[in-house]
């Protein structure tokens, strides 16, 4: 039987094995940060990890398994933070925020946008059909009660939380704006799709790292 309990401690192996993947991955996103994705060499990143290329392809078969790790990572921190959040606009507002400030904790707009590419049209060879994203559903869950509380929208809930996502998605990979444009054009989009009057202001930027950003330094 597998263990789930939350006094299990890992043995020496298992403690191995997570280190080693934590520093392939962090090697990784530096090296995709300085020469981007597309040219990252797996060799360069094994050797900057201090493992062989061998290890690198058992932690991660492909260079796209390294962001679909960020994919997770970023989607696991922001659903968990708008889940938070009560009132339904004021969680689609924080979400868009929240996207803003990955990137700048990235550091990187191409490898940010490299992740969004993925989010929004994952490659065919990896099989995702199965991949619950659970930022998605919670947009998705925040449409239907707004609905549910009596508000108008221009089509059925489940579309509407759709085109709200193709249109942030598709925003951020197409415009490279200032922080602070991207930031008010994104609040703009929510308010339009909960047809709000004006776009309510932009939530104050904690100063508090979250754990993207302290997962990603080396």
């Amino acid at each position: 039987m597998t263990s789930e309990s939350p006094y299990h401690r890992p043995d020496g192996r298992e403690l191995r094995s997570s280190r080693t993947r934590a520093r392939i991955f962090e090697a990784a996103i530096e090296e995709f940060r300085r020469v981007g994705f597309e040219a990252a060499c797996v060799a360069t990143v094994a050797r900057a990890a201090g493992v062989s290329r061998p290890s690198f392809y058992f932690h991660f078969p492909t260079k796209d398994h390294i962001l679909l790790e960020l994919q997770w990572r970023m989607d696991t921190e922001i659903s968990a933070a708008v889940a938070a959040i009560k009132d339904n606009s004021e969680a689609l507002h924080s979400f868009v925020e929240r996207l803003v400030t990955v990137e700048d904790e990235l550091g990187n707009s191409e490898l940010f946008r490299d992740v969004l590419q993925m989010w929004a049209r994952p490659p065919a060879h990896l099989d995702l059909a199965v991949q619950h994203i659970a930022v998605v559903a919670e947009v998705a869950r925040r449409f239907i009660d707004h609905e549910r509380s009596g508000a108008h929208l221009a089509a059925p809930p489940e579309r509407s939380a759709l085109l709200f996502l193709s249109a942030v998605f598709g925003y951020l990979l197409g415009h490279g704006e200032s922080r602070q444009q991207r930031a008010e054009d994104l609040h703009a989009l929510v308010a339009m799709h909960l047809g709000e009057a004006r776009p309510r202001p932009k939530p104050t930027r904690s100063h508090s790292q979250s754990r993207i950003k302290r997962g990603l330094r080396s």
